[in-house]
C-alpha cells in the first residue's frame, strides 16, 4: 500500500461512524483488499491517530491480534495522558483566572472536548493556551510558581513577546513531561501576526467544559479559519491528524460561512480554508456539499494575500531565506532593523546556552560561525543542525 492508499483507508475507518457510504467502502476494503496491517498501524501511530482507531477496530475479525494489542496500548496510554493534561489544565486555568487573567484553550484539548465523541481519544501532545500579550509577564510568574520551567531560549529579554507568538514551558509530573505552549498570537509569521485582529478571536470565543471547569475556546467559525491556516502556514498542508480535525469540525457543526468570509477576508486568511474545501470536494465531497461555489471564488482573495500565502506556506526553506522573509514581515523600518540586529547578534546569554559555550570570551568568535553556517546551508554545503 502506498501512502495515499494508507491514508484513504485510515480516513474511511475514522469516518465509518459518521458516513454510511464510508462505512460501506471501509467494509468492502476489509473484505476484498490485501492489507499490510503492520504498515498501516505503524503509519497510524506515527500520524498520531492510533488511539482513535482502537474503538473502531477492536471487534473486527480481519484485524490481527498483535495489531489490536498495539492500538489498545496506544488508546490506554492516551487515556492516561488525557487525564493528566485535563487535570493540569484545570489547575493552571484556575490560578490564572483567580488572578484576573483571561485564557483561551487552543487545539488538542479544546477539539477533544467539542468535536470528538467520548469514546474517541484524540491524540494530545501538550496544553495550548492563548493569553493576551499584555499578560505574558504575569502568566510567566504564575507558571514558575506552579513548577514550570521555560524551554524557549530568548534572543534578548523582551524579544520573544515582541516578535514571536509563543513560548514553551515544561514540567514533570509523575515521571511524565507536560508541555505547555503559551500563545499571545496564533501564527509564528510576523506578517500574519500583524494581520490578525486578536480582539475578534477573543470576542467570538465560546465556552466549553474540561472536567467541571468552564474555559473559553474558539467559536466553530474561528476554528475553521484557525485550523486551516495552521495546517497550511505551519505544516504546508500535510498531516493526517490536522486534516481529520477539520473533517470532524465540518461533521459536527453547520458553519456560518458569512462570518468565516468576513473575518478571514479582513485578516488575509481566506486561501487556507479555500484550499481545504477544494481538497475535500475532490476526495470527501459529502463534507462540503452545502458549501456554496461562490466561497471558493478567487475574487474573494486579494493579490497581497496570494503573494504572502505562497511565501509563508513554504516551511522547509533554508534559515537565511526564512530570516529574509521574516524581516519583511515585520512592520516599519525601525522594527526591521532592530529585528535584524537582534538575530545577527543575539545576547551573550543566548549564545552560551545555544552553543553550550563555557565562557563569555569565546562568544565573539561564534557570531561569524553562526552566520557562515547558515550561509553554507543556504548554498547546500554541510548538514543542517
Amino acid at each position: 500500500m502506498n501512502r495515499v492508499d494508507i491514508e484513504t483507508f485510515l480516513l474511511l475507518c475514522l469516518r465509518s461512524e459518521d458516513s454510511e457510504q464510508c462505512r460501506l467502502q471501509f467494509n468492502q476494503w476489509l473484505m476484498e483488499q490485501a492489507i499490510d496491517w503492520d504498515e498501516v498501524v505503524n503509519y497510524a501511530l506515527v500520524a498520531r491517530i492510533g488511539s482513535l482507531l482502537h474503538p473502531l477496530l477492536r471487534s473486527r475479525e480481519q484485524v490481527p491480534a498483535p495489531v489490536k494489542r498495539k492500538l489498545y496500548e496506544a488508546y490506554m496510554d492516551m487515556a492516561s495522558f488525557h487525564l493528566l493534561l485535563r487535570h493540569e489544565l484545570e489547575r493552571v486555568a484556575v490560578v490564572l483566572e483567580e488572578n484576573g487573567i483571561d485564557t483561551l484553550l487552543l487545539k488538542g484539548l479544546a477539539l477533544s472536548a467539542t468535536i470528538y465523541r467520548p469514546t474517541q481519544l484524540r491524540s494530545l501532545g501538550d496544553i495550548d493556551l492563548l493569553i493576551r500579550r499584555s499578560d505574558v509577564a504575569k502568566v510567566t510568574a504564575h507558571l514558575v510558581a506552579l513548577g514550570y520551567e521555560l524551554v524557549t531560549i530568548p534572543l534578548y529579554e523582551g524579544y520573544t513577546v515582541r516578535y514571536e507568538n509563543e513560548m514553551v514551558w515544561q514540567k514533570t509530573i509523575n515521571n511524565t513531561t507536560v508541555w505547555l505552549e503559551l500563545h499571545w498570537s496564533l501564527f509564528n509569521s510576523p506578517y500574519y501576526q500583524q494581520q490578525l485582529d486578536m480582539g475578534w478571536w477573543w470576542e467570538t470565543a465560546v465556552f466549553t467544559k474540561i472536567n467541571d471547569h468552564a474555559i473559553k475556546i474558539l467559536s466553530p467559525e474561528a476554528q475553521m479559519i484557525y485550523l486551516s491556516a495552521h495546517l497550511w502556514l505551519h505544516h504546508a498542508g500535510e498531516g493526517l491528524w490536522w486534516w481529520y480535525d477539520l473533517m470532524r469540525l465540518l461533521t459536527v457543526y453547520e458553519l456560518d460561512w458569512d462570518v468565516v468570509v468576513k473575518a478571514s477576508q479582513r485578516q488575509k486568511l481566506i486561501l487556507p480554508w479555500q484550499k481545504v474545501i477544494k481538497k475535500l470536494r475532490e476526495h470527501w465531497p459529502d463534507l462540503v456539499a452545502n458549501v456554496p461555489d461562490t466561497l471558493i471564488d478567487n475574487d474573494l482573495v486579494s493579490e497581497q494575500e496570494k503573494v504572502m500565502f505562497k511565501e509563508w506556506s513554504q516551511i522547509d526553506l533554508p534559515v537565511i531565506r526564512r530570516f529574509w522573509r521574516d524581516i519583511w514581515g515585520v512592520p516599519g523600518w525601525g522594527n526591521r532593523v532592530l529585528f535584524m540586529l537582534m538575530n545577527l547578534f543575539p545576547s551573550i546569554t543566548y549564545m552560551r546556552e545555544r552553543y553550550r559555550l563555557q565562557s563569555n570570551g569565546i562568544v565573539l568568535f561564534y557570531y561569524p560561525y553562526r552566520w557562515f553556517k547558515e550561509l553554507f546551508m543556504f548554498l547546500g554545503v554541510g548538514d543542517k543542525e
